[in-house]
């Protein structure tokens, strides 16, 4: 099933898929001849939305079925000059306006109902309920009821002069009534969003000038005193006017060309534009983000938007899909006490099992250190047994003097003195033959910045 249904000039319907972000011909584009075919206007002609309803440059008013890709002639509008307006009230029947000013209601038979007359140069006609609004260049807005439509029952009033005091042109190009209020609003060929309050005055009560290109098209929104603006620049931006002025919102980019039709979504935050750049732009009021985009080939007139989107099912399943998840993980059994208690206790041992080795390989190193002292002293006592052996053999040489220093610490590491074993021992010679009066001096370990106090001992 389609999104969105585009018009093409060359009166070519196309149907378009947003999540594969494709097009489809719903009618053959042989048998066409653009200027006779060419779509000026087109709105849904079913509730169910599998109809449209569209005229075309020959002032025919014709119907195509999706469902079954069937075209229907239902009737020609009389009179001269392009169809610049297209109605289906709630009662099935269709309004029509030409840009001569004249307006029929008329079936689906073509019976005319009831005629109005907007005035020369009409642009823009469009309905909510039972009422119609319809302006255009040199032609002031006018407000008719369907059910009383022999006079208009309100009509608009030009703006005051500029500063110069030159007459500001009445140049409407789109116009829409606000349901359930005595609210319409215009975007003007002069740059500007007027909005009226019929109940108040006939001249704007508030006004905005946006950008520096006429204002092509305007449509609702899903909020409430909220709508859509686009010009010829490729503009498309969203206005409120919930204080005392109307107040641009947000721009959407990705235009290229003038904008010829907006359609926003009645219910969700969703708008989509089309325009002589031939592509077909979807985007999210609420992210600003380009949701789809579509290159249909050919200038396009019109655009509508269904109100089950494609799109929106995914998403809605995405989220339902994450929500299964949350549950299942929340459905999970947490942990009691007695298993937090346990992971606790089985913690503790564990950092315990750490210290204690951290402790054990300490004490090794100490003791292996104190082995390696130790060592040192045995071989420094048979080295001072040895040096005395040889002096008592080499009676005719002085006295001779020899150090030997044991230190406690890593090999080639000079450790601080008051931290260390250390110890000297000084062997003096003699002059005597006897080995039995050697004496042996003990240096104790000398202090930092004092000096070594030895004592003598035989």
């Amino acid at each position: 099933m389609n999104d969105c249904y585009v018009a093409a000039a060359t009166g070519c319907l196309k149907g378009l898929s947003l999540i594969d972000h494709t097009f489809l011909n719903l009618n053959s584009v042989k048998d066409l001849q653009p200027k006779q075919d060419e779509i000026s206007r087109m709105v849904f002609g079913s509730p169910d939305q599998n109809q449209l309803l569209y005229s075309t440059a020959s002032r025919q008013i014709r119907t195509f079925d999706t469902s079954t890709c069937r075209r229907e002639d239902l009737y020609t509008v009389p009179g001269t000059g392009k169809i610049n307006g297209l109605y289906l009230t709630p009662t099935d029947q269709i309004v029509t306006a030409c840009e001569t000013g004249s307006i029929l209601v008329a079936d689906r038979k073509g019976t005319e109902l009831a005629t109005m007359n907007g005035g020369p140069g009409l642009l823009c006609m469009n309905g909510c309920g039972d009422r119609i609004a319809a302006g255009g260049k040199d032609c002031p807005v006018k407000v008719f009821n369907l059910e009383k439509p022999e006079k208009p029952t309100w009509i608009s009033k030009n703006v005051p002069p500029d500063e110069l005091q030159l007459a500001i042109k009445i140049w409407d190009k789109d116009v829409r009534l606000m349901p359930n209020t005595e609210t319409l609003i215009t975007g003007t060929g002069t740059k500007t969003l007027r909005l009226y309050d019929m109940r108040a005055q006939r001249r704007p009560v508030m006004q905005l000038k946006w950008m520096e290109s006429p204002i092509n098209a305007i449509s609702l929104s899903n909020q409430d005193k909220q709508i859509y603006a686009g010009n010829t620049h490729g503009e498309l931006g969203l206005f409120d006017w919930r204080g005392t002025r109307i107040m641009l919102v947000c721009k959407y980019k990705g235009q290229a060309g003038a904008i010829r039709s907006i359609y926003g979504h009645p219910t969700l935050p969703y708008v989509a534009s089309c325009g002589i750049d031939r592509f077909t732009r979807i985007h999210d009021s609420t992210t600003r983000k380009l949701v789809s985009k579509v290159y249909c080939k050919t200038r396009l007139n019109a655009v509508l938007m269904r109100d089950e989107l494609s799109i929106r099912k995914t998403a809605k399943k995405e989220q339902e899909e994450i929500e299964e998840e949350w549950a299942q993980i929340n459905q999970k059994e947490p942990k009691t006490e007695a298993d937090s208690d346990g992971d606790e206790s089985d913690a503790s041992e564990a950092w315990g099992a750490i210290d204690e080795e951290s402790e054990s390989g300490g004490e090794d190193e100490e003791s292996d250190d104190e082995e390696e002292g130790d060592d040192s002293e045995d071989e420094g006592d048979e080295e001072a047994a040895d040096e005395e052996e040889e002096s008592d053999e080499e009676e005719a040489s002085p006295p001779l003097k020899k150090k030997r220093v044991s230190a406690r610490g890593d090999a080639g590491k000079a450790k601080p003195a008051p931290t260390k074993r250390a110890e000297v021992k000084e062997e003096v010679g003699s002059d005597d033959d006897d080995d039995e009066d050697d004496d042996v001096q003990v240096i104790s370990p000398i202090k930092a910045g004092g000096k070594a106090k030895g004592k003598r001992r035989k």
